[in-house]
Parts: structure tokens; sequence; C-alpha cells
């Protein structure tokens, strides 16, 4: 709530920390699936602008990112991730390697990313992770996340 004694830094934060609060209600609403399928895009991405690949290589991962969309998250919330800067990418691949090379479903790494506290950091490395939250629609706990 706003009032006469606050300045317009106040007024600034005040609608920052409710954008904020709004947003973590969001994360928090949404099934893990969608958060590391938003993590894993933005680290295909890196590998598509960092790495020497042939054509049909690049083709492949475009392809792959491109069949996660569906009804939530959507080519819109594709388009807005920017790839994974290096530490982001760091992270990434410290995450994926607490699975068993076994592991084919990778299922506590995925988990590890989409947890609060590691997509916080990824988040703040990488803000069009949380842009591209608010592009996806209805990802919900109880809707179908996208498998990988």
């Amino acid at each position: 709530m706003t009032t006469g004694n606050q300045t317009l830094d106040d007024i600034i934060q005040e609608q920052a920390d409710k954008q904020l609060w709004e947003l973590n209600n969001e994360i928090a609403s949404m099934a893990p699936g969608y958060i590391y399928t938003i993590v894993i895009v933005s680290y295909f991405k890196r590998a598509l602008v960092t790495i020497e690949m042939p054509i049909g290589e690049r083709l492949h991962f475009l392809e792959a990112i491109n069949k996660w969309v569906d009804g939530c998250f959507t080519e819109t919330a594709l388009a807005a991730i920017e790839p994974a800067c290096k530490t982001g990418a760091q992270m990434i691949q410290e995450c994926l390697k607490i699975d068993r090379p076994d592991d084919w479903r990778r299922g506590r790494s995925l988990d590890l990313m989409a947890s609060r506290e590691v997509f916080s950091h990824l988040a703040a490395l990488n803000p069009s992770l949380l842009t591209a939250i608010g592009l996806c629609r209805g990802g919900s706990k109880t809707s179908n996340p996208v498998r990988h």
C-alpha cells in the first residue's frame, strides 16, 4: 500500500516485491517438468551458439527443443529463453553429474535443477528463465509436464 510519505524508490521496490511474490507463486505452482524444460532449453541454446557442430546435429537440437512445445510451454516461452551463460551452464553440468550413467531418465538431476534453491540461482544468472515461466500457460503441478 502506498502512502504520502513514500519515495519513488519505495514505490518501485514495493511493485518489484509484489511482482516477485506473484512470480514465486507461479513458480511454486508449476510442475517441475516445465521448470527443468526451461533450464535445459537454455543449456541447449548455449550449445547451439558456442559449439561447432554439423548442420544435421544443429537441426537435431532444434527439432528436439521444438518438440517440447505444448499447451503450457508455448512457442513464445521457448523463443524468450536466452542461452545459459558460462556459469549457468557449469551449474547445469554439475546437476547432471548426480545421476548414474545408466539412468536415462535423469530424475534426480532434473529435480535438482527445478528446485527453488538451484533454479533461483540459474534465474538470477539468466532472467529470461523467469520471463519464459511468465509466458507459460497453466503449467500447474496437476497438468502433464513435458517428459524428456
